[in-house]
């Protein structure tokens, strides 16, 4: 896929502001580092590499559209927001044109692209930025997010492998990979906005969908947004998933042992394979106990504090992964 003359010209401008280097716009001016206004960049900046990478950008139209969908949908103050692929911050940007202040909270964005985290980072320094895999930063990420939105690239290859290993919930392509590291990043009763397509759900993997039914997710189609994808022209929808009837389940006297499974090897339930992965504290275990879930027909465990409520406070002691969701006592 390849850029327009303006569309390459406005990358070389773009660049050049990121870099502090001269530009020239035209024959007849003097070269000078570009002095670009935030709308402009957010409007013009298009990666090298869009196919490949699925980094289609949320034109200003959509995000503002989006953020108002947002902004209607929370409450609150100090609350925690993530866009785990932000790209340079088009989605923080319309949630902040729809009248959301951001300075009141706290945005974290993740972003696979150097270039594309360098210029959100230069327009949102105040924003938490992280570089990198998205489903890799999830696996040492400590924050529990109110909030998450995003518009997670779809039908490509590129990362895939990482959330392969990530996902515990049936996914297979990327998009729904997506809404499983946002579900596992929120906290019991957050909100999860996604920009796709009409047939975002429709779509979904039967053991996908029943994951998220399990969990106790409600989902919304909040409608078409307005405006379209440079290169693709797509239309879509802004969906709206609710954990606030996610049941917090606790296991029962009768599920809970006191000695480890058969070759001392556990399968652990998603909510302590992530505080295990989350935390990295080693401690003694006088204080702990050992619970057994079914789940399905698979048995799920892990140390948790006497409280067996308390799975959010789980610790690492002694468990050492081997295939991404088996743990041995080692």
């Amino acid at each position: 896929m390849k850029l327009t003359k303006m569309q390459l010209k406005n990358r070389h401008r773009i660049t050049s502001w990121l870099h502090n280097r001269e530009f020239q716009e035209n024959a007849r001016a003097k070269p000078s580092v570009p002095i670009i206004l935030h709308d402009e960049i957010i409007r013009d900046y298009v990666p090298e590499y869009v196919q490949e990478t699925g980094a289609y950008y949320t034109p200003p139209e959509m995000a503002d559209a989006f953020g108002q969908i947002v902004r209607d949908n929370i409450n609150g103050v100090y609350l925690e927001l993530l866009d785990p692929c932000a790209g340079i911050g088009n989605l923080a940007n319309g949630l902040s044109r729809a009248g959301f202040l951001l300075t009141c909270n706290k945005m974290s964005c993740y972003e696979i692209g150097e270039e594309a985290y360098m210029i959100g980072k230069k327009l949102y320094p105040t924003h938490r930025w992280a570089m990198g895999n998205a489903f890799d930063i999830a696996k040492v990420e400590e924050v529990k997010f109110d909030v998450v939105m995003m518009n997670p690239p779809f039908n490509i290859q590129f990362g895939t492998t990482a959330m392969r290993e990530y996902c515990i919930s049936g996914a297979t392509k990327i998009e729904h990979g997506f809404l499983e590291l946002a579900v596992r990043l929120s906290k019991p009763k957050a909100k999860i906005f996604v920009i796709a397509p009409y047939n975002y759900v429709e779509k979904m993997p039967k053991a996908f969908e029943q994951w998220l039914s399990n969990a106790g997710i409600d989902y919304t189609d909040m409608g078409e947004l307005p405006g379209e994808f440079t290169f693709t022209k797509i239309k879509v929808h802004a969906w709206m998933f609710d954990k606030n009837h996610a049941e917090q389940t606790e296991p029962t006297p009768q599920e809970e042992q006191t000695t480890a499974l058969p070759n001392n090897q556990i399968l652990l339930e998603p909510e302590i394979f992530d505080a295990l992965q989350r935390m990295s504290v080693t401690q003694g275990m006088s204080n702990m106990k050992f619970v057994c879930k079914m789940i399905g027909n698979k048995k799920a465990a892990g140390w948790v504090r006497s409280n067996p409520s308390d799975y959010g406070y789980c610790y690492y002691n002694g468990f050492y992964c081997t295939d991404g969701r088996s743990f041995h006592l080692g």
